[in-house]
């Protein structure tokens, strides 16, 4: 997935910031309504952890679609770039092969 389509699937979904409650076990959207509802006990520390990190998801998806492009402008659109960032321009581009490896499923 290139940073673009990232972008685009993040803002083609349902419009961050999404909260979970634990009372109910629902990941609501800005305007309260009911995005996702968390199967089990939301109690469950590693359910409630899951449920936090998934309403967390499109403000992180944007966040890392956003500071992708960045990279992406800074290492393959700098002409000669060879500057004192160098030595991250290789885990750069490592992480954007990692991104490009996901898939919407």
């Amino acid at each position: 997935m290139t940073p673009a389509e990232l972008k685009a699937l993040a803002e083609a979904a349902t419009p961050g910031p999404w909260r979970f409650t634990p009372e109910d076990g629902l990941i609501r959207d800005a305007e309260d309504y009911h995005v996702v509802q968390v199967a089990g006990s939301p109690e469950h520390s590693q359910l409630k952890a899951s449920a936090y990190l998934i309403a967390l998801a499109p403000d992180l998806a944007l966040l890392c679609a956003e500071m992708a492009q960045i990279v992406e402008k800074t290492i393959y659109q700098t002409p000669g770039f060879t500057g004192p960032g160098v030595w991250w321009a290789e885990e750069s581009r490592a992480a954007l092969a990692k991104l490009d490896e996901l898939e919407a499923r």
